[in-house]
């Protein structure tokens, strides 16, 4: 009987190319997702020390630390943390902008108010969580939802939303796991935020000082996470906002 003889060569050569390939598309992986995590974090530091929108103006207070164990946890790539005053209010009314960016969503899932904050020991008002979305322009509608939290007499309201590729806004992490199917070997972009308010606020405003402060985030922040080429976000746009 007649054996069929391996050419070892031409076996080793597809090895080789096969390799080869993958190599390349990792490393054209690599350089879009630096690319990537660059635009969002230029993006993210264009945001204003004055947040206008149509019917009301904040103004920014400090920069709040992001504390460690969290930036560990979600293993950050780039986040932004600023508490902000609404002018002409009283008593006045702050708030603490979180936006964060994860370069792979896997590090995300799991964490957002309703799973967080009673890990901290607030006790979530499940009755009172709403969703609602905030025009924002001709080309999508930010979407968020509203919880409330209560710890001893503290009072704490917490607006969340996500956002991603391609044109993905919701306030809703079942939607992200859904929708944003992280590869094994990569992992898809996710950008989170959160709007932080203490006190007794009512729900009606507090949905009225979410709906300002989105408004008055530029534009180049959402449109950095949620094109799907990240390259039509042009430098100059980012350059032209001033804080």
């Amino acid at each position: 009987m007649k054996t069929k003889r391996v050419n070892v060569f031409a076996v080793s050569m597809a090895v080789l190319i096969l390799i080869g390939f993958h190599a390349v598309g990792a490393w054209m992986g690599g350089r879009a997702f630096v690319d990537l995590s660059e635009e969002i974090e230029i993006a993210f530091q264009s945001i204003p020390k004055r947040l206008e929108s149509e019917s009301a103006l904040w103004l920014q207070n400090r920069v709040v630390p992001v504390p460690s164990n969290q930036e560990a946890i979600l293993r950050l790539t780039s986040s932004v943390s600023r508490e902000y005053t609404r002018m002409g209010t009283f008593p006045p009314v702050r708030a603490t902008l979180f936006i964060a960016f994860c370069q792979d969503a896997r590090s995300m899932v799991g964490h957002h108010p309703p799973v967080c904050y009673p890990a901290s020991g607030w006790r979530l008002h499940a009755s009172d969580t709403q969703t609602r979305t905030v025009p924002y322009s001709d080309l999508y509608e930010i979407e968020y939802s509203l919880f409330r939290f209560s710890n001893s007499d503290l009072e704490l309201s917490v607006a969340s939303g996500f956002f991603a590729a391609p044109r993905l806004f919701t306030g809703s992490m079942s939607e992200i796991e859904a929708q944003v199917q992280p590869s094994l070997l990569g992992g898809q972009g996710l950008c989170q935020f959160q709007i932080l308010f203490q006190g007794d606020l009512s729900v009606s405003d507090l949905h009225q000082y979410v709906s300002e402060i989105l408004q008055g985030i530029p534009s180049v922040v959402f449109d950095a996470a949620t094109d799907a080429d990240a390259s039509v976000v042009s430098k100059s746009r980012i350059n032209g906002v001033t804080s």
